[in-house]
């Protein structure tokens, strides 16, 4: 019979045990887990009523990290806390209700994964080496690699920042700014957005570009015949349009050849660029109005 299967203990015996830290010390191969406790204050926490189920690294786990890595995560509190909160899930939980329900929510707020198969039992990409180790305030599982947290999903950008933040798009920024349309672009929106690369504005040659960028009026008629007001059109719809009208009052050619996406007779090269406020498609020449 597993641990998971075994007969609970009785309630005298439970309250012999020690509380978590107390029962991780007793094991003798959890020094750097208890280090790591120390350093964010979490000794006191599983010290607490709980319960708390903590999926428990050996020092051999810690290892696997090399020295380098430790000693930065020892000398990072906030980044270090963030990963021991993944080791630790509210209640007790044993494997066997671990596995049946397949996951856990952590208290670091991310989820683990529990599974089995013919080489054992895992959280993650860890194996449990010794499940079900009780105490009173909780239960342990023994692993054997340190689990890494998922990282925090970030916000997405809006589209003047995802221009700025890309190499290819210098001339588009520069035009953007001379023609003070960056405020704009960094507005609620939707917006859907046309984007020429460097190479596209390159086509037009350096004294085409840069008449523009001394010429606000004609520049900002340009860039906003590149722009669609007040809908974010994925690929896929734009596809089954045939014309979008602009912030330039003109409207867009939309046809779609050979399994491309075409506006006007520039070619959308990159395609469905989320933004926060709105979409971005990436085209190889920059559209003139009429």
């Amino acid at each position: 019979m597993s641990a998971a299967q075994a007969a609970p203990a009785p309630a005298h015996a439970a309250a012999q045990r020690g509380d978590l830290v107390t029962t991780l010390g007793q094991q003798g191969s959890f020094k750097t887990l208890a280090a790591a406790l120390q350093a964010t204050d979490l000794i006191a926490t599983l010290e607490g009523d709980g319960p708390f189920t903590v999926l428990a690294p050996t020092d051999a786990a810690f290892a696997k990290l090399g020295q380098a890595a430790l000693n930065q995560l020892l000398a990072n509190p906030d980044q270090l806390k963030s990963i021991l909160l993944y080791h630790v899930v509210p209640g007790n939980v044993s494997l066997r209700q671990a596995l049946r329900a397949g996951e856990a929510k952590t208290v670091n707020g991310a989820a683990v994964d529990f599974t089995f198969s013919r080489k054992g039992f895992f959280v993650n990409d860890a194996r449990i080496v010794r499940p079900n180790v009780r105490a009173s305030n909780g239960i342990i599982h023994v692993i054997d690699s340190v689990l890494l947290p998922p990282a925090p999903a970030q916000e997405p950008q809006d589209i003047v920042s995802i221009a700025v933040a890309d190499d290819r798009f210098e001339t588009l920024v520069a035009a953007l700014k001379a023609a003070d349309l960056v405020s704009v672009l960094q507005g609620e929106g939707p917006f859907t957005v046309f984007a020429p690369t460097d190479d596209a504005f390159a086509k037009l040659g350096n004294d085409t570009i840069q008449a523009l960028l001394a010429d606000k009026e004609k520049l900002s008629s340009i860039l906003l015949y590149h722009v669609v007001a007040g809908a974010a059109v994925d690929a896929a719809t734009a596809s089954q349009l045939n014309e979008a009208a602009t912030a330039n009052g003109q409207k867009v050619k939309i046809s779609f050849e050979k399994g491309m996406l075409k506006i006007n007779d520039s070619l959308v090269i990159i395609k469905d660029i989320k933004a926060s406020n709105g979409i971005i498609h990436v085209i190889d020449t920059v559209l003139i109005p009429e």
